[in-house]
């Protein structure tokens, strides 16, 4: 089974809060996640709606997970040869119903993780988040 996390950051702070328990109301204008995990704990937290982002069940070179929002540097070779390299956002993409890394020097060029997993050695490494580091997304520009 999938493993099932999300975070956010509430109203308070700046830290992030990470859970496997959320609840969305008011066509998500309002969400809450509970702190930890929802069969240990019952303490909610509202938070910032534009922050929520769902674990990818992806884990970068480094170990870290991969959030929906998260910035990444992707680099791809095909038997031991650069296929290719750049920076990407991660989104879900409700219409396709997958993950996409989104290649931020041209949006319209965008990898499901199976396309990047079909290359002899992919290395993915976080960077930042387009919240945290909105900066990441103008230096492609």
């Amino acid at each position: 089974m999938r493993e099932t996390e999300f975070r956010g950051k509430p109203f308070e702070s700046d830290e992030w809060l990470y859970s496997t328990g959320i609840d969305i109301t008011d066509g998500g204008k309002e969400v809450k996640l509970v702190y930890g995990d929802e069969e240990t704990s019952d303490t909610w937290y509202y938070v910032r709606p534009e922050t929520v982002g769902q674990y990818t069940g992806l884990k970068d070179k480094n170990g870290v997970k991969i959030y929906e929002g998260d910035i990444v540097d992707i680099d791809t070779y095909s038997y031991q040869e650069p296929e290719f390299s750049g920076r990407f956002k991660v989104i879900y993409n409700e219409v396709k119903g997958m993950w996409l890394f989104v290649d931020l020097e041209d949006e319209n060029n965008e990898y499901t993780f199976e396309n990047i997993n079909a290359y002899y050695i992919t290395e993915i490494e976080i960077i930042g988040n387009i919240y945290d580091n909105p900066e990441l997304l103008k230096e492609s520009d």
